[in-house]
């Protein structure tokens, strides 16, 4: 997220302005979006009344622009404050945002988060940026500090004060990746028996220890397969993800993440450097079990070779957010082998 959006949520979430209309959370990091709107949603939504939340398709607001203002302005039959909640809103709800800003008076708050792929230039965002009545912040997948700052965060929500290295191996490790984040550090806080009133040291021993970093991630076998060039194993791990529930964009972004690294070394090896230097001076640092493999993997790859591999993983992500796309798993399967069949051309 940008430093001035960061700022605009932080105090509205601190004091929210009664007339504010329209919270808008959009951005390539969806997954940050929608936390920040789960934020929204536990402070304005009445905790006591059952009707205090309505969620609304954004289909159904294309066929009836109106209907988002008309139950914005209604009165709850407790007489208390509504939140209304839109996810997945692309430029077919623009008409409908325009007319809960332009509306006579304040009303129900909405909190509506868009689709990943709209950008600053989409019709929805000018629409609603253009109003002092909205807060619209753009989402973007963390890097570097921002990525260990929110790592931080999340373990603080679990009870966990991790020592900076880390904080840095499970930016490393999972990256935007929040939802597989959580859950391990859901195992974590077990095994340290941590709570948030139950604060427990998180130190790379643990790590190590029950494998949560980079080296021993839900993804390694993936990204390191695919980074190889070994197509057939690129498979198997794919397929084996899929069994487990994750398919898709988070696949794409976890390989998209190593090209990234395998970038940023290479840049370091081409200007005189050698790889074992390179890895060792990354920062984030590399957990050290993965050092050597990602060392060869850097070797292995250049430049250009690596901004087509990202190029096609990128694009594959755009086509499964489109309508009416292939399924998922086809259209990620096609982009990784092909990126394998990349690393296999160096080899």
């Amino acid at each position: 997220m940008k430093a001035a959006d960061r700022k605009a949520i932080d105090a509205a979430l601190a004091r929210f302005d009664p007339a504010t209309r329209l919270v808008l959370l959009y951005g390539p990091d969806e997954a940050q979006a929608r936390e920040i709107a789960d934020k929204f949603t536990a402070l304005l939504a009445p905790a006591d009344d059952p009707m205090g939340r309505i969620d609304f398709d954004p289909t159904s607001l294309a066929g009836d622009p109106a209907r988002l203002a008309d139950e914005a302005a209604a009165v709850s039959m407790f007489g208390d404050r509504r939140l209304i909640r839109v996810d997945g809103a692309g430029d077919n709800c623009t008409a409908a945002v325009e007319a809960l800003l332009t509306a006579p008076a304040a009303g129900n708050p909405v909190v509506m988060v868009g689709t990943g792929s709209l950008k600053a230039t989409s019709a929805l965002i000018k629409a609603a940026a253009a109003s002092p009545l909205a807060i619209v912040a753009q989402c973007f997948v963390p890097d570097g500090r921002e990525a260990v700052d929110m790592v931080i965060d999340a373990c603080a929500r679990h009870g966990l004060k991790p020592s900076r290295e880390a904080a840095e191996a499970l930016a490393a490790g999972f990256g935007a990746e929040r939802g597989v984040l959580a859950r391990e550090l859901e195992k974590l806080a077990l095994y340290l028996d941590a709570a948030p009133d139950r604060v427990r040291a998180l130190e790379m021993e643990t790590l190590a220890e029950l494998g949560a970093a980079m080296a021993e991630s839900d993804f390694d076998a993936l990204v390191n397969a695919v980074a190889d060039g070994d197509s057939a194993e690129a498979e198997v791990q794919a397929a084996k993800l899929g069994r487990n529930g994750i398919v898709g964009i988070p696949q794409l972004r976890a390989v998209a993440r190593r090209l990234t690294l395998l970038g940023e070394l290479r840049r370091t090896i081409d200007s005189g450097r050698s790889a074992k230097e390179a890895v060792e001076a990354a920062r984030p640092p590399i957990f050290w079990k993965a050092r050597d493999r990602i060392g060869r993997q850097a070797s292995a790859w250049n430049a250009p070779a690596l901004r087509n591999g990202l190029s096609r993983l990128l694009d594959a992500e755009r086509q499964i957010k489109s309508p009416g796309a292939a399924s998922p798993e086809l259209l990620t399967s096609r982009a990784l082998l092909a990126v394998a069949h990349l690393a296999r051309r160096r080899r």
